[in-house]
């Protein structure tokens, strides 16, 4: 090795360096091997095309840097008329000068939706929005306000409260909800878990038509108990498949063999049974028209008394 190295030093440095070089390159080549897909692309396009593509690329990139760096907050497009409907509670001026502020300072072509949503969550009346823009200067927005469910608390301090728990105030008018028992006034804009929100569950799993004849919704020795003005109470046991329940409750209200009934047992919604249901009572027999008056018959049969039962199981029909 030294006399190599010598005979190197003598003159020879580039004879020994270039083998160096080349063992070098092909290890470096056998560790790292480049990909050639973007040269043979490159060089499968015609020679005569390539100056066009290029030309046609750099557009793309200029329009495209425009577009979002500038055009689409210019104030070409910028939002200047804002339609909103849909709000009905005595917070609806507020909740409408909010939205209009936020949407503009938006375009058409960069409107966000989470802001206008941002915009709008102080009032919980509000539940989600409906956007739609109007090219170049004009937005659409229709708010979809929650729909209440229940009434919570007690007395004076009742609030109107949705399915979700979210309070409703400020509604205008009084619509028809049962009632939730809750000592105290309610705090904040939404029921904390517990009983009061299992109960507003239950209430908001309620068809429309059958919620407005609800008077109140509780918790009973049978587990959950719906009342209904002018009818039988609602045994709905645990707040589990709340909505096959209710649609076997409103079966059974539906049933005239379920008039008088006491409670409609619907714990087990495919075998709903209305219970407490009142005795027939037998009509006397009378002599048939004709016949003469005159003591009974020595021998009789005796009369049966009639038995019905005190619970009668309703069939589900489907709903139409």
């Amino acid at each position: 090795m030294r006399g190599s190295s010598e005979r190197c030093s003598a003159g020879q440095r580039p004879a020994c360096a270039a083998p160096l070089r080349a063992a070098a390159a092909a290890v470096a080549g056998r560790l790292v091997r480049v990909p050639r897909i973007v040269p043979f692309f490159v060089l499968s396009i015609p020679p005569r095309a390539r100056r066009p593509l290029a030309a046609a690329l750099l557009a793309i990139a200029v329009l495209g840097g425009t577009y979002l760096l500038w055009f689409r907050d210019s104030s070409f497009v910028a939002i200047e008329r804002v339609e909103v409907s849909g709000l009905t509670s005595r917070d609806a001026p507020r909740v409408r000068e909010a939205l209009e502020s936020a949407a503009r300072n938006m375009t058409t072509l960069h409107l966000s939706q989470e802001r206008l949503q941002a915009a709008a969550s102080p009032w919980p009346v509000v539940g989600y929005l409906r956007v739609a823009t109007d090219f170049p200067n004009a937005v659409r927005i229709e708010a979809v306000e929650r729909r209440p469910v229940a009434f919570v608390g007690s007395g004076a301090n009742r609030v109107a409260v949705a399915a979700d728990g979210s309070v409703l105030r400020g509604l205008r008018g009084t619509p028809r909800l049962p009632s939730v028992a809750l000592p105290g006034a309610v705090a904040g804009d939404r029921l904390r878990p517990g009983a009061a929100l299992t109960l507003v569950a239950v209430a908001g799993a309620a068809p429309p038509a059958l919620l407005a004849r609800l008077t109140s919704v509780r918790r009973g020795e049978r587990g959950l108990v719906a009342e209904v003005r002018g009818g039988p109470d609602v045994l709905l046991g645990s707040p589990t498949r709340l909505r096959a329940k209710w649609a076997a409750a409103a079966a059974v209200l539906a049933d005239r063999t379920s008039r008088g009934a006491a409670y409609a047992d619907v714990r087990l919604p495919e075998r709903p049974v209305a219970g407490g249901l009142p005795e027939p009572v037998a009509e006397p027999e009378g002599p048939s028209l004709g016949a003469e008056a005159g003591p009974p018959p020595a021998t009789s049969a005796p009369a049966q008394s009639p038995v019905s039962p005190s619970s009668t199981p309703v069939t589900p029909q489907p709903q139409p």
